[in-house]
């Protein structure tokens, strides 16, 4: 059985500065992973292995606004509170998406939603590339 820093190493890759995950994830875009037979998410065992424990009442918080990032440096336990509110953010007050990858005032980096707000177009593809062929969305007009 691998260890658990090794499994964090095979299911992982470099982009650009991030270290991302690109094994199982649940519907809310986060990684996930069994150790010890509990799911557990793989950001908060990466930062746990290099920095140390997680103080009690907190949350990882993905300075990089990528939830599939397991980069210890771009991770930082905060309240809950903290992290919503940075979360509120995004990419909107930047030049570039929450992942810091892609420039955001280029329109061809730009998908609008249906409630208006603006999604970084590569991260979309790259995330639905991700997906399972179950999970997909049927195209509209298909």
């Amino acid at each position: 059985m691998l260890s658990i820093e090794e499994r964090l190493k095979r299911h992982t890759r470099r982009e650009g500065a991030c270290l991302v995950w690109v094994a199982a994830t649940n519907g809310r875009g986060y990684g996930q992973m069994r150790i010890h037979g509990r799911t557990v998410y793989p950001h908060r065992a990466s930062y746990e292995l290099v920095i140390g424990p997680i103080p009690p009442g907190h949350v990882i918080d993905h300075l990089c606004r990528n939830p599939l990032c397991v980069e210890p440096s771009h991770l930082e336990p905060v309240p809950m509170g903290t992290n919503s509110a940075r979360g509120l953010r995004g990419f909107e007050l930047t030049g570039t998406c929450r992942a810091g990858l892609h420039d955001m005032t280029d329109p061809a980096n730009i998908m609008s939603r249906s409630d208006g707000r603006r999604q970084c177009l590569p991260c979309r593809r790259s995330f639905e590339r991700r997906r399972p062929a179950r999970l997909k969305r049927p195209r509209s007009g298909a």
